[in-house]
């Protein structure tokens, strides 16, 4: 049996950040990028205020088009990521922007939300997940050792 120490904690730690397949973590991402932005532009039921125009949403309706202009990016993602997923041929460039556009709103939406509330919420841990994994989504584009995607 192989004792529990610093190494190997670091060489498990290397080998599953280095060397995992990204498929399932990048195919959460797209999951959710579908789900908000089908939640962007649900109607408000009656009586309610718009998304945007709530408080906490005010820094991303700062973005021309609002609503409809972060529900195109994260549908253009979830797209993105399920094409790159599908397709057998390297594409790493495009790779890298699908990549880049996940984590640029992801990092976005969850910064502007918080700033807009003056602080982390627990309910938005979650969100920080997802900014995270982008980043590593995007670490880990074109390094060549991924079994599915680029």
């Amino acid at each position: 049996m192989t004792p529990f120490n610093e190494r190997n904690c670091v060489r498990v730690f290397k080998l599953i950040f280095f060397t995992a397949d990204t498929i399932t973590v990048r195919l959460l991402l797209a999951g959710a990028s579908f789900f908000y932005a089908v939640l962007l532009v649900w109607p408000a039921s009656a009586g309610e205020p718009a998304l945007f125009d709530r408080p906490a949403y005010a820094l991303m309706a700062l973005v021309p088009g609002g609503e409809w202009t972060w529900a195109t990016a994260f549908l253009l993602h979830w797209a993105g990521v399920h094409w790159r997923a599908i397709d057998p041929v390297e594409r790493v460039p495009w790779g890298l922007a699908v990549n880049i556009l996940g984590l640029v709103i992801w990092s976005y939406s969850t910064a502007a939300l918080n700033i807009s509330l003056g602080r982390i919420l627990p309910g938005t841990a979650l969100e920080w997940t997802m900014v995270a994994a982008s980043a590593w989504a995007l670490y880990r584009t074109g390094l060549r050792r991924e079994v599915v995607s680029d």
